[in-house]
């Protein structure tokens, strides 16, 4: 989930390497002879990543369609920018501060005070928004360079070779589940990025040693455990989005003309007990590593 906000804020990105273990790419054969592919992925990773692996650019090139997770497109930027940073704001009267707790406050001024930004430059936006923000100035403070945009490279080589780009979800659906108007939910979403958050090169890096060698196991204790702090959180915006990708992919999987379809999905919805992954297979849908 947050990763793919920040894909729209331009520093967000994707992982993939030429080594990348096989659990983290999974293949689905469709009841009609088709398959889905799905690229598990984080928003990291290392300028020498490409070439990447020619067995996934194969996958993608039998592909039929790309699938991504948000529909992509300047007009789609545009809506972003304008529900974040226009309709997200509060009344020239009010602020962040009358939603939120003053020890959540605090902690919003420390991490702006890390980026050595105004410790009220954020202060006329909603919660959702702040964290949002905060944590893509993270990725922009301890990525820098090594940042690469996966999700970008195959959007723009099926742009150029004419293969069909859709989406699991629009973004006005995403935004709807982090729009929530009740400050209880606002506080908690910003304390649930803030739990989350990655704050040193040396953390992603090592996120990026234990993407490329498959560990599952250590994925799944930065990426998902994490949510169980807040609950509400997990049910209504996390499980909720899973539910939704889970049930589009078992549309793809019974399309009459057996076509195949190249998913890439952020990791932190494909793994855990309420993931993407387990709820196919307790659907009793065959997922195995590529």
């Amino acid at each position: 989930m947050k990763s793919y906000f920040s894909k729209f804020l331009l520093v967000f990105c994707l992982l993939l390497l030429d080594s990348l273990a096989s659990e983290m790419f999974w293949e689905i054969n469709g009841t009609k002879g088709g398959k889905v592919y799905i690229l598990g992925s984080l928003e990291i990773g290392e300028r020498d990543l490409f070439p990447l692996n020619p067995e996934i650019n194969k996958a993608f090139d039998r592909s039929n369609y790309l699938i991504l997770q948000l529909n992509k497109g300047d007009d789609n930027e545009a809506f972003m920018h304008e529900e974040m940073y226009v309709k997200a704001r509060f009344e020239d009267n009010d602020s962040i501060r009358n939603h939120i707790t003053p020890q959540t406050y605090a902690q919003v001024r420390m991490w702006l005070k890390e980026h050595k930004l105004s410790s009220s430059s954020l202060d006329q936006f909603q919660p959702w928004v702040v964290g949002l923000t905060l944590e893509s100035l993270d990725m922009a403070l301890w990525g820098g360079e090594k940042l690469l945009n996966i999700e970008n490279y195959f959007y723009k080589k099926a742009r150029r070779n004419g293969k069909g780009v859709y989406a699991l979800e629009r973004i006005s659906e995403a935004f709807l589940r982090l729009q929530g108007e009740d400050d209880d939910f606002q506080e908690t979403l910003l304390q649930s990025f803030m739990d989350r958050r990655v704050s040193s090169e040396k953390l992603y890096h090592e996120r990026f040693v234990n993407y490329r060698e498959g560990n599952i196991s250590y994925l799944e204790k930065v990426l998902v455990e994490p949510l169980a702090k807040h609950p509400m959180i997990k049910e209504l915006v996390y499980d909720e989005q899973n539910r939704v990708y889970a049930n589009k992919i078992k549309l793809y999987m019974k399309n009459k003309r057996g076509r195949e379809y190249f998913l890439i999905i952020d990791l932190e919805h494909l793994l855990g007990d309420d993931g993407v992954l387990a709820q196919l297979n307790e659907a009793g849908i065959a997922v195995k590593a590529y």
